[in-house]
């Protein structure tokens, strides 16, 4: 299943606001924060499909690019999941459970979980203030 991943962290909205009219400095730091957030995520999904590895191809279908798409200037986001039409179906079964199976919940909180959430800021923020030159 393909999800998206935007930046989102506390205080985004001060920075932004700091950077106004610098397109030049913020699509860099989106960018670079994005694809750290890729790069976590992505080898957490790889463990957590590997014990449901029959044809390989769930697991085949595991976005490994990490292309971010933009809807403003400084508004982007990036894939990260399973792509459905390349053979992920099987993980919305497997994330989300059905009436016999249940939910993969390691798999589940790979791209769900609170901790994953908060890790997810928390190099979202650091990446972003590293690359403006804040930290």
């Amino acid at each position: 299943m393909t999800n998206r991943f935007e930046l989102n962290f506390d205080g985004l909205d001060k920075i932004i606001q700091q950077f106004e009219g610098q397109d030049a400095r913020l699509r860099p730091a989106t960018e670079a924060a994005l694809k750290a957030t890729h790069a976590y995520v992505t080898p957490k999904l790889e463990a957590a499909i590997a014990p449901h590895r029959r044809t390989g191809r769930t697991a085949g279908s595991l976005r490994g690019d990490a292309a971010t798409s933009w809807a403003s200037s400084w508004q982007a986001s990036i894939p990260v999941g399973f792509s459905i039409h390349g053979g992920g179906l099987a993980s919305v079964f497997l994330m989300w459970g059905t009436p016999r199976i249940p939910r993969d919940s390691r798999l589940h909180a790979a791209v769900f979980g609170a901790a994953t959430k908060r890790a997810v800021a928390d190099i979202q923020k650091k990446v972003f203030t590293e690359t403006l030159g804040l930290s």
